[in-house]
């Protein structure tokens, strides 16, 4: 796991060097937040290599705002729903970290990236998300939540959510 921890984050370290226009980046294990993401490019479907916006088709642009990337996890990995979902009350997976950082952030976008795996016919995007809304309400037992307005938070998660169906690997996620 620490193996693969470093070899994302050095993934994702190598595909946003090029990005020198960011004006601010925080940056985990599983997550890369940028600002300044209007300088990106994001469709709904993104394609290895396509930048990333902030927005959605239809969608008036907006200059400036913060895009937060959530690498995705293979979904027959050992120990998933840890890595994806943590361990109450301190231990925050990707995904009560995501609502945390788009909260604090005031995130623009929230793209879940994807990969190879696929389960119950969903590719990981897809199933990851659907995870999230089938457990939104055990977000309150993470205690760094406890200052989110959750109902407000899920309303803003629903709204700027993103999935990304075609990439197989972190590299290609951070592109």
């Amino acid at each position: 796991q620490k193996q693969r921890n470093r070899s994302c984050c050095a993934a994702c370290v190598r595909a946003m060097e090029s990005a020198d226009d960011l004006l601010h980046r925080r940056h985990t294990s599983s997550f890369l937040v940028c600002a300044a993401v209007a300088k990106l490019k994001h469709p709904i479907k993104k394609r290895p290599g396509e930048k990333l916006i902030a927005q959605k088709p239809g969608e008036e642009h907006k200059e400036g705002g913060t895009g937060i990337l959530v690498h995705g996890c293979h979904l027959s990995g050992e120990g998933w729903e840890e890595i994806v979902w943590g361990k109450p009350p301190h231990e925050l997976g990707r995904l009560p970290h995501a609502v945390l950082l788009a909260w604090e952030e005031k995130a623009s976008v929230v793209i879940l990236g994807t990969g190879a795996s696929e389960k119950d016919g969903l590719k990981e995007s897809e199933y990851t998300v659907k995870y999230l809304w089938d457990h939104w309400k055990q977000l309150a037992e993470f205690e760094p939540l406890h200052r989110v307005p959750l109902d407000e938070a899920e309303a803003l998660m629903r709204r700027i959510t993103v999935l990304d169906t075609t990439t197989q690997n972190t590299d290609q996620e951070a592109r």
